[in-house]
C-alpha cells in the first residue's frame, strides 16, 4: 500500500471528476482500520488498481460537482465508492471514460430515481447492486465514431468542462435510440421530483410565466395538426386569473377571441371541489373547451402538455369538429 499514492491527499479542493496520482502524497497510514486486502488472495490490492472508476454512493444535487472519479493507474482511496477495476481489460481506459460518461448521464438519474428501492426514501443514496442493474450498451457494440464521441467526452468532463452534459445526454440518447420525446421526459421528471427535493418544493410551485407559455405552445403543437386537418386554426389561451389560486385555467377554440366568463369558472371550480383528487378538468363550452390545471409546476411540464394533448383527441376532440 506504501507504493501508492494516496487519493484521499490530492488537494486541498475537493476532487470532481478525476484523480492525478502525480498531485497525490504517497499513501502513510501505518496500519488500516478495515481492509479489503485480505480477502483477495490473487491480487491483494485489486481493489486500487487502475485504471478504475469510483461512483459516489450518493449522487450530488448538482452533477457539475462530480457523480463519479475516474482514475487511469493505481491509487489508494479512503473513502467509501462503488468501485470498478478495468484493471487486465484489453480496452482498460476506453471502458472506464464510458462508465465515467454513463455515471453523469440523466439517464442513469433517471433509470435509479425510478428502480432504486432505497434512494428518495430516507437519504439521496442508492445501491451499486442498482448501478448494475441499469442495460449499458456493452462498450464491444459501440461503432468507431460512438468511440471517438467517447474519448471526446470525457476528456472535456475530466477538464471540468461544464458544458459537456448536455452533450452527454445527447450521446446516450442517440445511443439507446430515444427520441427528443423520450428526453423530454426524463428532464421533466429529474426537474420535478429530485431525490434532494424530498419535499417537492419546485414540483409544487405555480408555473412561472414563461413556463405557462411553453405548456401552452406545446399543447398547440401537438393538437394543431389535427385541427388544421378540419380547415381551422386552434387558438389557446390562459384566462388572466390569479397565478396563486389553487387552479388556473386555459380555452382551447378555433375561433379567436373566444374567451370564459367567470360564472362559468366558478362553476368550473365547484366541480373541481366535488372530484377530490383531480388535477384536471376538461369541460366542454360554447368558446371550444375549457382545461382546469392544478396550479403546480409538475402539471404544466411539456410532458403533462403533450399527455393532455392525447386526452383531448382521445375524447374531447369533437368540441372542435362543431366548430364552436
Amino acid at each position: 500500500m506504501k507504493d501508492l499514492p494516496d487519493a484521499g491527499h490530492a488537494s486541498e479542493t475537493p476532487l470532481r471528476f478525476t484523480i492525478n496520482p502525480a498531485l497525490c502524497k504517497p499513501f502513510s497510514l501505518k496500519e488500516l482500520y478495515r481492509s479489503l486486502i485480505e480477502y483477495e488472495k490473487e491480487d491483494p490490492l485489486r481493489a486500487y488498481r487502475g485504471p478504475m472508476l469510483l461512483v459516489r454512493k450518493s449522487l450530488p444535487k448538482d452533477r457539475r460537482k462530480g457523480n463519479s472519479l475516474s482514475c487511469y493507474s493505481d491509487v489508494a482511496y479512503n473513502q467509501s465508492f462503488y468501485g470498478y477495476s478495468a484493471h487486465g481489460h484489453p480496452q482498460a481506459q476506453t471502458l472506464v471514460r464510458y462508465l465515467h460518461l454513463f455515471a453523469h448521464s440523466g439517464l442513469l438519474t433517471y433509470f435509479l430515481l425510478c428502480t432504486s428501492p432505497s434512494l428518495g426514501t430516507e437519504r439521496p443514496v442508492f445501491l451499486k447492486k442498482d448501478f448494475d442493474a441499469c442495460p449499458i450498451v456493452p462498450l464491444e457494440e459501440l461503432t468507431v465514431d460512438s468511440l471517438t464521441q467517447v474519448s471526446e467526452l470525457a476528456v472535456r468532463l475530466e477538464a471540468e468542462d461544464e458544458t459537456v452534459f448536455e452533450d452527454i445526454d445527447t450521446f446516450f440518447a442517440g445511443l439507446y435510440g430515444l427520441t427528443k420525446r423520450d428526453v423530454q421526459v426524463i428532464e421533466d421528471t429529474l426537474t420535478v421530483r429530485n431525490p434532494y427535493d424530498e419535499l417537492g418544493f419546485v414540483g409544487s410551485r405555480p408555473p412561472t410565466g414563461s413556463e405557462v407559455k411553453q405548456f401552452c405552445s406545446t399543447l398547440r403543437t401537438a393538437l394543431g395538426p389535427f385541427v388544421r386537418k378540419l380547415g381551422r386554426q386552434l387558438f389557446v389561451n390562459v384566462h388572466d386569473g390569479d397565478e396563486n389560486s389553487t387552479f388556473r385555467f386555459l380555452t382551447l377554440s378555433v375561433n379567436e377571441g373566444k374567451t370564459v366568463s367567470s360564472d362559468t369558472l366558478r362553476q368550473i371550480i365547484v366541480n373541481l371541489a366535488n372530484r377530490t383528487g383531480a388535477s384536471i378538468i376538461i369541460q366542454v363550452d360554447d368558446a371550444g373547451l375549457i382545461v382546469g390545471v392544478l396550479n403546480q409546476y409538475r402539471y404544466w411540464t411539456r410532458s403533462r402538455a403533450r399527455l393532455l394533448a392525447a386526452d383531448i383527441l382521445r375524447g374531447y376532440f369533437t368540441a372542435f369538429e362543431e366548430g364552436k
